[in-house]
């Protein structure tokens, strides 16, 4: 089983998928909001992304649906987002 790589590895991650969905902090923290209820602060995505903060499971859950990928691919524990992506659409059909 794959390991979770490193905080600043997660927070890459988390930085890359905003920038490839146009969202900079401010549009992702609303969205958060909007599709999911959570209230969090600019300033920490900021420290998750430079620092390395590991927010709880249901917080990464959340980003995730946000992100529009599965949380496996923050966790580094999908090699990319193509790969999860796919595996995702195969479940569904065999669901």
């Amino acid at each position: 089983m794959a390991e979770f790589k490193t905080p600043l590895t997660f927070g890459l991650k988390i930085k890359e998928l905003k920038e490839s969905l146009g969202l900079n902090s401010t549009d992702f923290v609303r969205e958060l909001k909007e599709q999911c209820g959570l209230s969090i602060t600019r300033s920490y995505v900021s420290r998750i992304e430079r620092y390395g903060a590991i927010p709880r499971t249901s917080v990464i859950e959340q980003m995730a649906k946000v992100l529009e990928v599965e949380p496996s691919v923050l966790l580094g524990i999908a090699k990319s987002v193509k790969l999860a992506n796919s595996l995702v659409r195969i479940k569904e059909k065999y669901d």
